[in-house]
C-alpha cells in the first residue's frame, strides 16, 4: 500500500490485490473466491478513508501480471498453473479474458463491502481515485492490471486486451455511474527513458481509458541525473505531454498523466552517499513538470541499497527527504485537471478561545465530545525557479549546473553546456557559439556566454566573499568558543564560487600539465619598487653609494633653458626736505 501526495492537492494511494508470502490471492483457484480475503482488502480501504477524513483516494489493482510467471517475488496464482507457462496466452485467447471478466465482476460487483454497508466497491467513490472527465460525466480509480504485459515490447499478440478489459470497467461493470476512473497501470513493465511502452498507440486511442500510468526506475548516471529520464519525458508540448492534453475541440479526448511507480535505484559506481540526492532529484524533477506520483517502496527494514524507505527512523534515512518533496508536491500547480474533482489542498489550523468555550459548553450539554476541524485552504505555487539540490555531497564532481541538473535560465548550467527544455545538456557539434568558437554580429554566442576578441569566452570565476568574522564575546562566566565550520560559505550556495568542490581540483598543483592548449604559464613575479627591500635588516652594498644599490644616479643631458626676468624703471622714493 502506497500513500503520497501529488500536485494540485490530490492524495491517493494503491493497492495491489495479490498473493505474497504470508497471504494467498483472494481467488485461490480459478471460479472460486476467498471472502475473508476480500474483507481484508476492504478494511484497508475504510482505515484510509477514516483516518484520511476522506481526503486520500485509493487506486485498486485487481491483478499482478508478475503473478502470471511467478517473477518478481510474487508467488505463482492460479492462473499462472493453469497457462503452464504460457502467460501471453492470458491476453490473446478468449477463454482467459472471460475468467479474468468474471474476477472484476465478483470484486467490483458482487462483493458486498463489510465497512460501507455492503455497498459495492464500484460505487464507493468517496474512497476510490476520482478522474477528471468530460463536462458530462464525473468519474474515479481501477488499474486494468497491474503492469500487463510485463517486460514484453513491442507486443506480439493480444494489445486489444487493454481497451477490452478497460472498457469492460467501464461500462459493463458500470465504474463510470460512480466517477470512478479506469488506469492503464503500466503497460508493458518499467518505461524506458526514450520508449513508448507505457502509452502505446492502443492506449491513447481507446476511450475507456481515463489515466494513463507510468512506471519508471532510473538510477544516477555519470552524465545524468536520477530525475533527467523524468523531466526529458514530460517537457510541455512533445507529444506525450501534448496528446495528453487533447486538442481542444473535443475530437481528440485528452488523459491524465500519473507516476504510479518510481523509487531509488542504487547504483554501484556512487555508492549510498548519493542516495539522498537521488530520491530528491527525482521527485524534484517530477513536481518541476507537475506531474503527480507515488513513490513505490516503503519499509521497515533497514534501506542500505534497496529501494525501500524507512519512515519510521527518520533521523538515519531518506524519508525527510521524500517527506519534504510530499510537502513541496502538495501545493505545486499541474498543466492537467485535477482539483475540480477531489478536495482542494487545505491545511487545519488551532481552534480559537471562543470555539473551544464553544465546544466545552456543548458537551456539557449534549455529552458529544466530538470537534470539528477548522479547514484553511492552501494557494498553489507560483514558483517558476528550479530550486538546487540541497542534498549534492561536497566531494562530487560537480555540484551546480551540471550535465542533466534542471535549469531555468541560460546562466544555470557551467559554461561548456546550454539550458534546453529546462535540463543542462550538452550542445551538438554543429551548434555554433560554443566556448572558444569564433564569434562575430553575424555569428553571436550562446546567450550565456559573451563574445572576446572574436572568441566566445567563458565566465571567469569569481571568489567568493567570506562573511565577516565577528569577535566574540561573554559576560560573566567564560564558555567555550563555539566551533566554526570548516567551509564558511556551503556548497551548492547560488552566491558561493563557481569553482568546482572535487577533491581533484581542491588539492591538485598549478603545472604546466593542468593547462590547456590556448593557455600560458603566468610569468614569474618581479620584485620592485621602494618596498621591495623593507623586510631585510640593512640593504646597503659595500662600496656603493647610499641610494645607488641598483645604479649610478641617470644624468639628463639635454639644454636648460634658464629664465632671467628683465629689470625695469622703479620708484625709489622722494628726495627728502629739510627744515
Amino acid at each position: 500500500m502506497n500513500i503520497v501526495i501529488q500536485p494540485g492537492a490530490f492524495r491517493k494511494g494503491m493497492d495491489h490485490i495479490r498473493p505474497d508470502e504470508l497471504h494467498p490471492d483472494p481467488e485461490s483457484e480459478i471460479g472460486g473466491f476467498d471472502k475473508s480475503m476480500l474483507d481484508q482488502f476492504d478494511d484497508t480501504l475504510a482505515a484510509i478513508h477514516h483516518l484520511s477524513k476522506g481526503q486520500v483516494k485509493a487506486i485498486i489493482a485487481p491483478h499482478d501480471s508478475h503473478a502470471l510467471r511467478g517473477t518478481n517475488d510474487v508467488p505463482c496464482d492460479a492462473y499462472c498453473k493453469k497457462l503452464n507457462g504460457a502467460f501471453l496466452d492470458f491476453y490473446s485467447v478468449e477463454e482467459y479474458r472471460e475468467l479474468y471478466k468474471t474476477r472484476l465482476d465478483v470484486f467490483f460487483k458482487h462483493y458486498p463491502s463489510k465497512n460501507f454497508d455492503g455497498r459495492s466497491w464500484s460505487t464507493l467513490s468517496e474512497v476510490i481515485l476520482v478522474r477528471p472527465p468530460p463536462p458530462e460525466h464525473n468519474k474515479k480509480g481501477v488499474d486494468i492490471q497491474n503492469q500487463p504485459f510485463s517486460s514484453i515490447w513491442p507486443i506480439p499478440a493480444g494489445e486489444s486486451w487493454i481497451c477490452d478489459i478497460a472498457t469492460h470497467l467501464h461500462d459493463t461493470i458500470n465504474l463510470s455511474a460512480s466517477s470512478i476512473a479506469v488506469i492503464s497501470g503500466g503497460v508493458s513493465g518499467p518505461q524506458s527513458p526514450d520508449g513508448i511502452e507505457n502509452f502505446p498507440e492502443s492506449v491513447f486511442e481507446c476511450e475507456a481509458i481515463d489515466v494513463i500510468g507510468i512506471h519508471g526506475y532510473y538510477s544516477k548516471q555519470k552524465d545524468a541525473t536520477a530525475g533527467t529520464p523524468w523531466a526529458d519525458m514530460f517537457v510541455p508540448g512533445n507529444t506525450l505531454t501534448a496528446r495528453a492534453l487533447g486538442d481542444g475541440k473535443g475530437k481528440e479526448k485528452g488523459k491524465l498523466l500519473l507516476v504510479e511507480e518510481w523509487s531509488y535505484m542504487h547504483n554501484e559506481d556512487f555508492g549510498l552517499f548519493y542516495r539522498n540526492e537521488a530520491v530528491w532529484d527525482q521527485g524534484a524533477a517530477l513536481n518541476y513538470r507537475g506531474i503527480p506520483w507515488l513513490y513505490s517502496h516503503l519499509t521497515p527494514l533497514p534501506e542500505s541499497p534497496s529501494p525501500g524507505i524507512n519512515p519510521l527512523h527518520p533521523h538515519t534515512t531518506t524519508w525527510p527527504v521524500l517527506r519534504s518533496l510530499l510537502r513541496e508536491s502538495h501545493t505545486t500547480r499541474s498543466a492537467y485537471t485535477w482539483t475540480p474533482y477531489l478536495p482542494p489542498p487545505y491545511t487545519i489550523t488551532p481552534h480559537t478561545s471562543t470555539q473551544e468555550t464553544e465546544h466545552y459548553l456543548r458537551e456539557m450539554l449534549t455529552q458529544d465530545r466530538t470537534k470539528e476541524w477548522n479547514l484553511t485552504p492552501l494557494p498553489l505555487s507560483n514558483i517558476t525557479s528550479v530550486p538546487l539540490n540541497p542534498h549534492i555531497i561536497e566531494q562530487s564532481d560537480c555540484t551546480f549546473g551540471c550535465e542533466g541538473h534542471l535549469c531555468d535560465a541560460p546562466d544555470g548550467c557551467r559554461p561548456e553546456l546550454w539550458c534546453k527544455n529546462s535540463v543542462c545538456v550538452r550542445p551538438a557539434e554543429s551548434q555554433p557559439g560554443k566556448v572558444s568558437e569564433k564569434c562575430n554580429s553575424k555569428t553571436p554566442c550562446l546567450s550565456h556566454l559573451r563574445c572576446e576578441n572574436g572568441k566566445c569566452a567563458a565566465c571567469s570565476a569569481r571568489k567568493t566573499i567570506q562573511p565577516v568574522q565577528k569577535t566574540r564575546s561573554w559576560m560573566g562566566k567564560p564558555q567555550a568558543p563555539q566551533r566554526m565550520t570548516r567551509l564558511a560559505v556551503q556548497p551548492n550556495n547560488p552566491r558561493g564560487t563557481c569553482y568546482t568542490d572535487s577533491l581533484t581540483h581542491l588539492f591538485a598543483l598549478a603545472d604546466k600539465k593542468m593547462l590547456q592548449e590556448e593557455e600560458e604559464e603566468a610569468p614569474k613575479k618581479r620584485v620592485f619598487g621602494p618596498g621591495a627591500n623593507a623586510g631585510r635588516r640593512s640593504s646597503r652594498v659595500p662600496g656603493v653609494p647610499v641610494g645607488q644599490e641598483f645604479g649610478a644616479a641617470k644624468v639628463r643631458d639635454e639644454a636648460m633653458r634658464v629664465v632671467i626676468p628683465e629689470e625695469g624703471a622703479k620708484e625709489t622714493g622722494g628726495v627728502r626736505e629739510e627744515v
